[in-house]
């Protein structure tokens, strides 16, 4: 399985229902291929996300409304709860 990419990132607070539009639509495209995984979140309150999968185009489909730059790290499936135990 290939990593998965993480996105820490901010909005501007009047850009919100533009950019969760634009989140919108990257999980369309997302949706339409079945090896691709790609979910977002928001931090209650805030206008501070998280996205986690292995779609492509969130940067170019939520740069308008960025507050400051993406922060990216990967990571590699240890197990899941549809996993079993991965062998050594």
């Amino acid at each position: 399985m290939p990593p998965i990419m993480v996105a820490r990132f901010e909005i501007r607070p009047d850009t919100r229902l533009a950019a969760e539009t634009a989140l919108h639509e990257v999980a369309s495209r997302a949706r339409a291929n079945r090896d691709v995984h790609w979910h977002a979140w928001r931090e209650p309150g805030t206008s501070r996300y998280l996205a986690l999968g292995n779609a492509d185009g969130l940067e170019a489909a939520i740069a308008p409304y960025l507050a400051s730059e993406i922060a990216w790290s990967s990571y590699e499936l240890v197990t899941s709860t549809d996993l079993a135990r991965r062998r050594r």
